[in-house]
């Protein structure tokens, strides 16, 4: 009975060990992944705040020339 309990543990445990490779190597493929995504949106939004302060420099340009004209 005892030797019944132990077999499957090491099974268990020999599988996990085989695996943890490729689980270790999809994790950081997966979070390469991430950092990429996460630095596009943050170039996007670096991008388009630049583009809303052009425009509200744009917008207030053309207000103050209808002011003074």
């Amino acid at each position: 009975m005892l030797n019944h309990y132990s077999q499957p543990t090491a099974h268990v445990t020999d599988t996990h060990s085989t695996d943890e490779p490729a689980d270790h190597s999809k994790m950081v493929s997966r979070l390469m992944v991430l950092v990429v995504v996460a630095a596009f949106i943050k170039l996007l939004y670096l991008y388009l705040e630049k583009e809303r302060e052009t425009i509200s420099e744009r917008l207030w340009l053309t207000e103050d020339r209808t002011a003074i004209v």
